[in-house]
Formats: structure tokens, C-alpha cells, sequence
């Protein structure tokens, strides 16, 4: 699992290496889910996440999903940030969680940045990124 950390002010993506070891999510280290989704296609992928990252405006987050998914900051969306439930985690992720000796308790909850686009991914030919 990509670990998430604040480097130089930005939001960024770091060895999981540097993530502590035994770690407890909401003590130690955050689960974040970033999504994209849009009229026709959605994609989503968790991280394991620094306590500081938390701290980042929705701006950051919202950038840093357009960036990872080829989009430029000028793409027209939407943006949430919440929280959820761990029961909100599949067995996926949550047997991905115990692969990785990341633990959670009762009050454990996972952040959820949200990009949603409205328009189809035809549509937004233009709004790819040139890097």
C-alpha cells in the first residue's frame, strides 16, 4: 500500500518504508481513500497516510487526485472530504491492512477525498495533463 506524507508543504506520495512499523490507523497512521469518479468511470485507491496529512486543505487533495489521474487543475469538478466507518473498508483492503501489520480499534475511521467530475471520460480529452 503507497504511503501518503507532506513534503515541502504538498501532499505526496512516499516509500511505504517510512511509514511506522506496527502501526494503528488514527493513532499512528490515517487511511485515506482517494477516488474519482465521473458519468461513465470511477477509480479509487487507498494509502496509508501521515497524522500531518490531515491537516492539508481539500485544495491539496483535490489536486493531487487530478494529478495522479492525468488531469489538469483546470478540469471543472467537484470535491468532498469525509469520513467513514471501518466497516466502509472491503475485505480487500482490510486483508491488505493485516498483510501490512497496520491495526485499527472501534474508533478507527477511514478519510474519503472525493473528485467527482460531471462530465463522461470523452468529454474530458482536453483537460488531460501534457506531463
Amino acid at each position: 500500500m503507497k504511503h501518503l506524507d507532506v513534503i515541502g508543504g504538498e501532499l505526496a506520495a512516499v516509500p511505504s518504508e517510512q511509514r511506522p512499523a506496527n502501526s494503528v490507523v488514527g493513532q499512528h497512521v490515517a487511511i485515506i481513500i482517494l477516488q474519482m469518479r465521473m458519468q461513465d468511470a470511477e477509480t479509487w485507491a487507498a494509502y496509508t497516510a501521515t497524522l500531518d496529512t490531515l491537516q492539508l486543505s481539500n485544495d491539496m487533495f483535490r489536486e493531487y487526485i487530478l494529478h495522479v489521474n492525468g488531469l489538469n487543475l483546470q478540469t471543472p469538478c467537484n470535491f468532498s472530504f469525509g469520513e467513514e466507518f471501518m466497516s466502509y473498508a472491503d475485505n480487500q483492503l482490510l486483508a491488505q491492512l493485516k498483510m501490512e501489520q497496520i491495526s485499527y480499534t472501534d474508533s478507527s475511521v477511514i478519510h474519503v477525498a472525493k473528485v467527482s467530475i460531471p462530465q463522461s471520460c470523452d468529454s474530458i480529452a482536453q483537460f488531460l495533463s501534457a506531463t
